[in-house]
């Protein structure tokens, strides 16, 4: 049986919405959430935001914990399957490299509801 290549890489660039903070698993393995604001253009043309959460783990996860909020980060992932606490199955976008491209953003806009810490 031939083996057949799969693509399932995401490209990411946006500002964090909060430093992420880092924690460690009962087994000691770095891991840490971090929220990406990006800008689109909507179907209609008009410019909108989206938010975007990921999971990092070990080496990538301890160095995004260093990054400030605000920082223009461009992130590499890829899209899996988890199951929750509940037993059900989670769409999870994990960050295998995290990279400031960057500095902080000055905010000239309204919070958002993703700003509350």
């Amino acid at each position: 049986m031939k083996h057949e290549s799969h693509v399932n890489e995401l490209r990411c660039e946006g500002y964090l919405v909060r430093r992420p903070e880092l924690r460690h698993t009962g087994t000691g393995r770095a891991v840490t959430n971090l929220t990406l604001r990006t800008k689109r253009i909507n179907f209609d043309g008009e410019p909108a935001q989206a938010y975007l959460d990921f999971v990092a783990w070990g080496r990538t996860a301890e160095h995004a914990a260093d990054l400030p909020e605000g920082s223009l980060v461009f992130v590499i992932g890829r899209l899996g399957k988890r199951k929750d606490r509940d037993d059900k199955w989670q769409t999870e976008a994990t960050a295998l490299r995290v990279v400031e491209i960057g500095p902080a953003e000055e905010r000239t806009e309204a919070p958002s509801q993703y700003d509350a810490p």
